[in-house]
């Protein structure tokens, strides 16, 4: 099956080659028809061309290293975006990356599988520019990608983050860990092993950004507010956690990269236009029937996870069908009731509660909560 690579790119392609980038180092984006930039240009494309054996193609940037190294091999019809830094030196090197793979690999000179991306503000000029804005667009970027493939349901996407700024590593590591996208990573830039991160089970605080999630969404909309304006109910986690999301200077309140990256996970996970239940999974009723009709060693371990969900109330009834059915939904009822088919071989159902205020709601919620591997 075809996979996505999210590349981050850097400029080992110019460096490994010790090709002369001192005079186009500085420029903006829009001098990239310049004589130095072609210059530049012709240069990548004359090493890429006395690259002819594997080695030496796979030692032409850490990028294309990463890239080569996996397994399966990379083919034409992989999709892989590019994401450069925001000045000329970042998209030359994402267009001789290009050019490499349409030699090696046996893309096409206009081939939609190849993205090129900038990143705006991606620059390590200005710590500030890049902690600010540069991490967030990277963010937002990533994000979009992300969710136009699948969202987290996508096993076939992967972060590449060989290339590109140091700093850029550890954020980027963090968005995979939240968003569960497999990483890779070359283990040194003259070695040929490839270290992949796995998935790993980690969340994040649900009851924190739920309390924080309407200043969070004021912060994303207006970018900055008065410090005056911090909610009170957040003061007890103020030290602790809040500057990691919020960051305070001079009295005014912005939103960081990382809150950022946050506050749309937990969009993605619970959408703005669904509502949720305020108790507390160990306040929700849960009393299995201790009747032999109740198939308990199946339903049991599954409503109890699904009793963690901000989706479900309480569990209403276990039942044996006459016969198995699908996984999946059974029913969609009033009043947030939906019904759901385990799957098994003596036809088990079950009946929760959701915080659905009409079925189609309700629906969205049992499609959600299947998607989130609730019913596994």
């Amino acid at each position: 099956m075809a996979r996505t690579f999210i590349c981050t790119v850097g400029t080992s392609l110019v460096k490994n080659g010790e090709i002369d980038i001192d005079k186009v180092k500085n420029d903006p984006i829009d001098q990239i028809n310049s004589t130095a930039a072609k210059r530049v240009r012709e240069a990548i494309i004359n090493r890429i061309d006395n690259s002819e054996t594997d080695d030496a193609r796979k030692n032409l940037s850490a990028e294309l290293k990463s890239l080569m190294l996996c397994h399966p091999k990379l083919e034409p019809d992989d999709e892989i975006f590019l994401l450069y830094a925001d000045n000329l030196e970042g998209r030359l090197c994402a267009e001789g990356i290009k050019q490499a793979l349409i030699e090696f690999v046996g893309y096409n000179q206009d081939d939609p599988n190849i993205i090129l991306k900038r990143i705006a503000d991606l620059q390590v000029k200005s710590f500030n520019d890049f902690t600010r804005k540069g991490i967030r667009n990277l963010y937002k970027e990533v994000i979009a990608i992300i969710k136009d493939q699948g969202g987290e349901y996508n096993p076939n996407l992967i972060l590449n983050i060989t290339g590109g700024y140091k700093a850029v590593v550890p954020y980027m590591t963090l968005l995979g860990f939240l968003y569960k996208k497999k990483i890779i990573y070359v283990f040194e830039e003259d070695r040929s092993e490839l270290i992949t991160l796995p998935l790993l089970p980690l969340t994040y605080d649900e009851d924190l950004l739920f309390r924080a999630r309407h200043f969070l969404k004021r912060l994303q909309g207006e970018d900055i507010l008065s410090a005056t304006e911090f909610p009170k109910e957040l003061e007890i986690d103020k030290a602790r956690y809040i500057p990691a999301i919020i960051e305070e200077e001079q009295g005014l309140l912005t939103l960081t990269a990382f809150g950022e990256l946050l506050y749309e996970r937990l969009d993605l996970d619970y959408p703005a236009d669904l509502p949720t239940t305020s108790l507390a999974p160990k306040d929700k009723p849960f009393k299995m029937p201790t009747d032999a009709h109740h198939d308990n060693e199946y339903i049991e371990p599954v409503v109890r996870k699904m009793l963690e969900s901000r989706y479900v109330e309480k569990f209403l009834r276990g039942e044996k069908g006459n016969s198995p059915e699908k996984k999946g939904i059974s029913k969609v009822g009033e009043d947030g009731e939906v019904t759901f088919n385990t799957g098994n071989s003596l036809g088990s159902r079950f009946t929760i509660k959701t915080s659905g205020r009409n079925p189609e709601e309700t629906r969205r919620i049992a499609e959600h909560l299947i998607k989130k591997g609730y019913l596994n």
